[in-house]
């Protein structure tokens, strides 16, 4: 609990105005060991790391107690160093082994109440608090907002209440220790006093050190504002406690926080000859605390170097980076004279130049082969060889390449020739051969290339044409068959008037038109006879009939019966015989159907008054019926031009 008295002593002294003064300031010290400080109001920058949920919990809720706290890297405080700590919840920083954790706080500093141990007090009153650390090596304090911390930094963080819990969680403070430049930053997040009844500051009994920044003042700690910043005192130009050197400033052999030089121990001393010290090597500082420069010479793994030669070598880059063709790096110790990563429009994948022709396919340069000149598959312009791309490749066959079928060149790149079994219309060809690459004529196609069709003046046999004479000739029907009377053809050129494969009612088997007087007999069409003329007074009638002999009876008796020469009587008898010639020498037919011959001499003989022949004159009428019938056959078969 808070001691009444040192509640009557505090009061009594801001009321004598002994701490407002030293509350107001921006600045304050140094104190006799050296300390000074500054806040917000003098360039302290309030950037709260809140630790509760990524820190260690290292005191849960408590009151008036001593939490043990071991620091991740050591921290030099009043010339001590600070490792073991204990934490008090009443918000102060003390060294292991201290003997209280009292509530009660001095205003001003110093506080009695602990004899032996320096302190770090801030906010130091009758709190309940949990603690929480963490620490934060340099690239996590860059990213919480405390950069070039080469050494860290500790955050210890309060969260709870002001004694009694009347308002739970209404207090959160943190103090962050910076390993290296052992400096001390307070910074206020919540505070219902503002400052009241609570005392903020340093103090060293030993030494008799004491520095107060505010005392028991309401408003003096500002939530979300106050951040107080507590500076070591090296570089007076005094050794002390916990100093190798201090020559009141960087030396070339004492560095600005009182340290002695050395590469490496994370201070730049410029006047040492350090560009840079980063503890070691870095990304942006060599190990021999130069800054790191690709080609330096110096191989820096932390800068992203992986060689460095003092420039291009045959095995490193200019970039400090293994020479490899793919690896974007020209590199002409290395041989290559282009790296683009990888192919490219103007570079091979194996870092030379782009050139149609070099045996390097690149796609990107729009080469789909490259055999290094012309191949069976690939034209000299890099392209894949294919017949219509108009490259002629002789080595892939091709006489010609148009990229079309032409009058000159075939759909397949050779030259054009009819016969030559490709069909190429523009070059006026209908077909060729098979069309496939077989030549020759076939049932469709001529041997001029043109498509078969009688009368095109080509002969093609294979379309089972004899001839073709481009139309009817002498020789040559229209159906380009051989021009033949009785072939069923008409050929007017070959004179004929009809074709009708042989003597039919309208045409004579001379293919002249079948008309009486003709000449030719033509049985189909009716005619007995055919003299040649039309004339009524000879043989042949004018309607190509033969003439009955005037008397001629037919031989039949006047009673209807066969009388001895078989003929039929005239009441009713069977048809008679036609009588082939009436005039002497004529031959008739008797009634039983035999040939008769007459003379001019009268006819006689038994035959009852009908002027008849008799069977004695039989030999003699067979003799001029045979006469008569030749004489007939010579006329049948004679043209009229020829009668």
């Amino acid at each position: 609990m808070r001691s009444t008295t040192l509640l009557a002593t505090a009061t009594a002294l801001c009321t004598a105005g002994l701490v407002g003064d030293r509350a107001e300031a921006a600045t304050g010290g140094p104190d006799v060991f050296g300390y000074t400080y500054f806040d917000q109001a003098d360039g302290a920058i309030y950037t709260y790391v809140d630790i509760t949920s990524s820190g260690i919990e290292f005191r849960s809720f408590a009151d008036d107690i001593l939490a043990p706290l071991t620091l991740a890297a050591p921290f030099y405080f009043y010339g001590l160093e600070f490792t073991d700590l204990d934490v008090s919840t009443n918000g102060f920083i003390t060294r292991s082994a201290a003997t209280a954790s009292d509530l009660g706080n001095a205003c001003p500093l110093p506080d009695l109440s602990d004899a032996i141990n320096p302190r770090i007090e801030f906010v130091h009153d009758d709190l309940e608090t949990r603690i929480f650390y963490q620490f934060f090596d340099e690239v996590q304090a860059a990213a919480v907002g405390y950069p070039g911390l080469t050494h860290g930094m500790s955050v210890i963080q309060w969260t709870g209440d002001h004694f009694p819990d009347s308002l739970p969680d209404d207090v959160n403070l943190e103090v962050i220790l910076f390993h290296g430049s052992n400096q001390i930053l307070m910074m206020v997040a919540a505070d219902p006093e503002g400052g009241s009844g609570s005392t903020t500051g340093l103090y060293d009994p030993v030494t008799g050190s004491a520095l107060t920044y505010t005392c028991d003042t309401g408003g003096s700690l500002v939530p979300g504002v106050t951040a107080v910043r507590w500076i070591a005192p090296c570089g007076d130009g005094l050794l002390d406690v916990g100093e190798d050197c201090d020559t009141a400033g960087e030396s070339a052999t004492c560095d600005a926080d009182c340290s002695a030089v050395a590469c490496g121990d994370g201070l730049t001393n410029a006047a040492a000859g350090e560009d840079c010290d980063d503890g070691g090597e870095s990304a942006t500082c060599n190990v021999d605390c130069t800054s790191a420069v690709c080609g330096d010479g110096m191989v820096n793994m932390a800068a992203g170097e992986i060689c460095d030669d003092g420039g291009e070598s045959a095995a490193c880059n200019a970039d400090c980076t293994p020479a490899m063709c793919g690896d974007g790096v020209v590199n002409i110790a290395a041989g290559e004279a282009c790296d683009d990563g990888g192919e490219s429009a103007t570079c091979n994948a194996d870092c030379t130049a782009v050139s149609c022709g070099d045996g390097m396919i690149n796609m990107a340069a729009g080469e789909e082969c490259d055999d290094g000149g012309e191949s069976a598959t690939c034209d000299d312009d890099c392209t894949a060889a294919s017949c219509g791309d108009l490259t002629v490749n002789a080595t892939a066959g091709e006489t010609c390449d148009e990229g079309m079928r032409t009058p000159t060149c075939n759909a397949d790149c050779t030259a054009v020739s009819c016969g030559d079994g490709m069909v190429n219309m523009a070059a006026g060809e209908e077909c060729d051969g098979d069309g496939m690459g077989v030549p020759g004529e076939t049932a469709t196609c001529d041997e001029d290339c043109t498509n078969v069709m009688c009368g095109d003046g080509v002969a093609n046999a294979t379309a089972g044409e004899v001839c073709d004479d481009a139309g009817e000739s002498e020789t040559c029907n229209a159906d380009c068959t051989t021009a033949s009377c009785g072939d069923g053809v008409v050929n007017a050129a070959a004179g004929e008037d009809c074709d009708d494969s042989g003597e039919s009612e309208a045409c004579d088997d001379d293919c002249t038109s079948a008309t009486c007087g003709d000449g030719v007999l033509n049985s189909t069409a009716g005619e007995e006879c055919d003299d040649g003329n039309t004339d009524d007074d000879d043989d042949c009638s004018a309607d190509c009939t033969i003439k009955e002999e005037p008397g001629s009876t037919g031989g039949a008796d006047s009673t209807g019966g066969d009388d001895s020469t078989g003929g039929a009587d005239s009441t009713g008898g069977g048809p008679q015989p036609p009588t082939t010639l009436g005039t002497a020498g004529s031959v008739g037919t008797t009634s039983d159907g035999s040939d008769e011959s007459s003379t001019d001499a009268p006819i006689t003989g038994d035959d009852g008054g009908c002027a008849c022949t008799t069977g004695q004159s039989q030999p003699r009428g067979m003799i001029w019926s045979l006469l008569a019938l030749i004489g007939l056959s010579g006329l049948r078969r004679r043209r009229p031009d020829e009668a």
